[in-house]
């Protein structure tokens, strides 16, 4: 299916598709209905490239001026074309067709259908949601921007996806994740890493993983965050740093069992919230935060394994990116 950057005549929708998650074929017929129903000009359509994960193809897509953008993907290829979107006030309709869709868990779109994601698409309302920006520098000194919708971690979570297989992710969905966190628990050690917020005097400390989450509920349904929303202006930071092997069974209980993490949203520069004992969860609100490490470091993004860093620097543009929501 050829790609066309051309500006159309009239409203007109714009598809960028991953071919590794969705044959186009497939959601041809489905938008096509969609566009004769409303009498909108025919769809643009722009597959993305392996080498950008969407950028290339957003870009494009957003030249041609579309009243809406559907992307077709998981969360990796939707964080990148709503990097391209974010301060455009193009609406970004997502038609999760990835192993974890967890961008679309926390905003209630359909997962199951891709026929009631594509009506989202163009039936929906608009819904303005924050985006995190984030710099990664490299331990040669390099840095780049990066955007992200869900969260980014340092670390455990980070060792994790690196370590799942796209096989795996094919055949088990997001439960591949689960599949590798084991041996990676047992195998995991606590880092030196330096964290400031908001522009405070930076902490020391050791962890397991650093997260640093846009929005709440990870696969599974674990409510991660429960407090933390998309479109709340804030970042919630989120260290883990259990004492031995057996600190993670009050975390895994939190996780599994109470689906939550905590429900405080403090502003001070740690909380401890669970007293004493081997597990060490803290947890505080912020609108930026950098976090140095003490050697290069796994690094993801929306479940995207990226170079290891060494730094880290986020901060949060409110409200900065429109989607389409039931």
């Amino acid at each position: 299916m050829p790609d066309s950057a051309a500006p159309a005549r009239g409203p007109h929708a714009a598809v960028v598709c991953n071919p590794a998650k969705l044959d186009p074929a497939r959601l041809t017929p489905l938008v096509a209905a969609r566009e004769h129903a409303l009498k909108w000009a025919p769809t643009r359509w722009f597959t993305t490239l392996a080498a950008d994960s969407g950028q290339a193809a957003a870009r494009a897509a957003l030249e041609s001026r579309p009243s809406v953008v559907l992307v077709a993907g998981g969360d990796g290829t939707t964080r990148a074309v709503a990097q391209e979107a974010a301060g455009t006030g193009v609406p970004l309709a997502i038609i999760p067709v990835g192993s974890a869709n967890v961008l679309a868990r926390n905003l209630g779109l359909p997962r199951f259908s891709l026929d009631d994601a594509v009506q989202t698409a163009f039936a929906g309302r608009d819904h303005a949601v924050d985006v995190a920006m984030a710099e990664l520098e490299g331990s040669d000194g390099a840095t780049c921007r990066r955007s992200f919708l869900v969260m980014a971690g340092i670390g455990l979570d980070a060792d994790i996806i690196a370590g799942t297989s796209p096989r795996a992710k094919r055949r088990l969905g997001w439960l591949a994740y689960a599949a590798t966190s084991l041996p990676k628990l047992l195998g995991s050690r606590a880092f030196p890493a330096r964290i400031l917020v908001d522009g405070r005097a930076g902490v020391d400390l050791a962890a397991h993983t650093v997260a640093i989450c846009n929005c709440g509920t990870l696969p599974g349904g674990v409510r991660l965050l429960p407090g933390a929303r998309i479109d709340d202006g804030r970042l919630d930071l989120l260290v883990l740093s259990p004492r031995g092997p057996l600190g993670w069974v009050p975390i895994a209980r939190r996780f599994f069992i109470d689906h939550r993490v905590s429900t405080r949203r403090d502003a001070g520069p740690a909380a401890e919230l669970l007293p004493g004992g081997r597990a060490r969860i803290q947890h505080l609100v912020c609108t930026a935060v950098t976090i140095q490490t003490d050697r290069p470091r796994a690094c993801e993004l929306d479940g995207e394994a990226f170079e290891r860093i060494v730094r880290i620097s986020a901060h949060i543009e409110p409200k900065a990116l429109v989607v389409r929501v039931p």
